[in-house]
């Protein structure tokens, strides 16, 4: 075969051979850039995807007014995108009033905010507890948008400490979903006694 035609074939094969690895690295930079930006990890309508996926979020939730996400806030969300939420919290233990001051009470109320929560019912229930294994009578109430129930449990000479304990279950109105929510709810621990002397003689003290 003449010089000249090998020559020629050589040339042919090596433009072939180049054009063959400049669409490789082409193809390679393109799957890198797209992995890179992530968006090869979204994968096509009926494909299989091996990697983690994760579930939209509802567009009601992140327009929602933040005191309704609080930790703790039962929350429910109607097919207009309208938001209900619920939370609770405890006041301190102290003296009962109602009791002469003989017996220690903390009050569990639970507001319901949003636009329909006038219609919300609640149960909401609480007993006073001891550390050491004493329980006071359960104490409940019902109604609906708000609710407040206390339990309260006599003081000893030995000083003790005292927490009160707690739940609520909301059934939101019709159209919200969930349908139902619950929650469990503890107060502060502090130690009173029944105070032996002085002017608060046969009272809950601070112990």
């Amino acid at each position: 075969m003449p010089v000249r035609q090998v020559s020629s074939m050589r040339q042919t094969v090596g433009t072939s051979l180049s054009a063959r690895v400049s669409k490789s690295t082409l193809a390679v930079g393109i799957v890198g850039a797209m992995l890179f930006s992530g968006t090869a990890a979204h994968a096509a309508p009926g494909s299989a995807s091996r990697g983690p996926t994760t579930a939209p979020q509802s567009s009601a939730f992140a327009h929602a007014s933040p005191e309704t996400f609080e930790p703790g806030t039962l929350k429910a969300v109607s097919a207009s995108g309208a938001v209900l939420g619920c939370k609770s919290a405890y006041d301190n233990p102290h003296p009962s009033k109602s009791s002469g001051y003989k017996k220690i009470n903390a009050h569990l109320k639970v507001t319901c905010v949003g636009t329909d929560a006038s219609k919300v019912k609640i149960v909401a229930k609480s007993k006073m507890t001891t550390t050491n294994g004493r329980v006071g009578a359960l104490s409940m109430k019902s109604a609906k948008k708000t609710a407040s129930t206390g339990g309260d449990l006599s003081c000893v000479k030995k000083a003790q400490t005292f927490q009160a304990k707690g739940s609520y279950k909301v059934t939101w109105p019709a159209g919200y979903k969930p349908t139902t929510g619950s929650y469990s709810k503890f107060s502060k621990k502090l130690k009173f006694k029944l105070a032996a002397s002085g002017s608060k003689k046969g009272k809950c003290v601070a112990g």
